[in-house]
């Protein structure tokens, strides 16, 4: 930006290209604006080479930090200062100067591709110790977290090893692994693994000796290998045509967390059974089911497949729930699911729905039963008024969004209006203050503002259910045995 603004510039005031200088304090620019920007990274290449073409590199000089007036501008100085700095307002006092006594320019040397370079070969001996093997085991399984690209990095070394031995006529020229030499390279880091983990065990059962009864592993049959890696044999020895496997292969759990992993992802982030199902066909794997426990914790989309949800804190109760009031005084009401009934003794008897109304009181939650032939106004005005004649008048009823609840307020508030009228007040003003009934409900689709309720229909129908018989009954067989459970919900204090 600073090179286009400078040339914008340079052509306004008609000034050529051959007289313009520019100076930085950077000398790692400096050397990038020098360099071939073929050797350069490709996102400096393309900038150097913008800047290069507006203004060549022998028209960049160095200048420092302590003579850059820009330096002032981008690290800041106070006001106070600003206003006597001969830096800032002025120049550097070698720029009044002619060009021949600046400050020499900065002459960058670059390796040229002739630069000669010694290649030095060293020989180790073939036997490594068992110290060794361990820290190169141990380095190699934290290398990488994939055990897929751990066989493939170890498979290319093989083929490089291999073919260093042949000429280069012979040599494979495909550029992919074959399934054979990826094959070829889990028995060996198996082994590796082992000599971390089993070195005891490996060297008994190299001996022909079994195990102490101390060891955790002594009720295993173990053999080495034709690969030279622990298996334990199992009870089968004749081939089949199951894909049964005679050896399991001994695997550590600490050093395989790689092969685990990799494996968890590999059927599909799997649970710990399925996993140890399909893991213990092939391998023995001591405590695997924690080890694919922690592997599943530590899974992202583990945890987000099995993630719990948020648990909010449960709100304060409503005053009419803590309030001390008189039994009922505020009462929640809601209905149950349709019970079918017969009607007559006849063979052939009319079968219809009715519907179990219950009333809880807020304060006590003492329940109330009554039995309601259909969901309409009427009928639930007639079971609110058997309510109140024998529980007494409520001053505040709760209930749902049901349209039968909404009409019974309706017509409560027109009852309450024509009570209310100038010919009548006289007569019923106390009666109507003493029955006042204020009707409330519940926001819509918010059930669990009526959790009192709700709950009492689920403890009448866990016991209505096992009451009932198979056949329908009558509606004052039900009725009594909807009073027989109002009487052990609300057990005598």
């Amino acid at each position: 930006m600073m090179v286009r603004l400078l040339s914008k510039t340079a052509d306004l005031l008609d000034v050529p290209t051959s007289s313009l200088h520019a100076w930085s304090d950077s000398q790692i620019v400096l050397h990038w604006l020098t360099k071939d920007v073929k050797t350069l990274e490709i996102f400096v290449a393309n900038r150097v080479l913008a800047i290069t073409k507006i203004l060549p590199h022998h028209h960049w000089r160095h200048v420092r930090s302590a003579d850059n007036p820009a330096d002032l501008a981008s690290r800041g100085l106070h006001a106070k200062l600003l206003i006597d700095s001969t830096l800032w307002w002025k120049r550097p006092p070698w720029l009044s100067l002619p060009p021949d006594q600046w400050p020499m320019r900065i002459i960058y040397k670059h390796l040229t591709s002739k630069t000669s370079v010694s290649c030095l070969s060293a020989t180790t001996d073939s036997r490594i110790d068992s110290t060794d093997q361990h820290s190169f085991s141990q380095a190699l399984w934290k290398r990488y977290s994939s055990f897929h690209h751990l066989t493939q990095v170890v498979a290319w070394i093989y083929r490089f090893h291999h073919n260093c031995r042949l000429p280069s006529s012979e040599r494979p020229s495909d550029k992919v692994l074959s399934s054979s030499e990826v094959a070829r390279v889990k028995p060996t880091l198996f082994r590796l693994s082992q000599l971390e983990q089993y070195s005891d065990v490996l060297e008994l059962i190299s001996k022909g000796k079994t195990l102490p009864k101390s060891h955790p592993l002594h009720r295993f049959l173990f053999t080495i290998s034709a690969y030279g890696h622990i298996t334990i044999s199992t009870r089968i020895r004749v081939p089949t045509a199951l894909s049964t496997p005679s050896q399991l292969t001994l695997l550590s759990p600490k050093s395989q967390q790689t092969k685990l992993q990799t494996l968890h992802v590999t059927y599909s982030h799997a649970g710990t059974s399925a996993m140890m199902s399909i893991l213990g066909s092939t391998y023995y794997v001591p405590g695997l089911r924690c080890q694919l426990k922690l592997i599943s914790k530590s899974c992202p989309m583990c945890q987000r497949a099995y993630a719990r949800p948020l648990q909010h804190q449960m709100g304060l109760l409503p005053p009419s729930r803590t309030t001390p009031a008189p039994s009922f005084d505020k009462t929640g009401v809601d209905f149950a699911d349709p019970f079918v009934i017969r009607q007559g003794h006849t063979r052939k008897p009319i079968y219809v729905k009715t519907y179990a109304c219950l009333f809880v009181c807020l304060s006590t939650k003492t329940i109330h039963i009554e039995l309601c032939s259909s969901l309409s106004t009427d009928d639930f005005l007639a079971t609110l008024r058997r309510f109140i004649a024998r529980r007494g008048c409520p001053s505040h009823i709760f209930s749902d969004n049901g349209t039968n609840f909404v009409g019974a307020r309706e017509e409560i508030r027109e009852i309450q209006a024509m009570t209310t009228t100038k010919n009548t007040i006289n007569a019923i003003s106390y009666l109507t203050s003493q029955n006042d009934i204020r009707w409330h409900h519940i926001p819509p689709r918010a059930p669990h503002f009526g959790g009192l309720w709700e709950a009492g229909v689920k403890s009448m129908k866990t016991l209505i259910w096992k009451i009932l018989t198979p056949h329908p009954l009558r509606f004052e067989e039900l009725y009594t045995a909807l009073v027989k459970v109002e009487a052990i919900l609300n057990p005598v204090q």
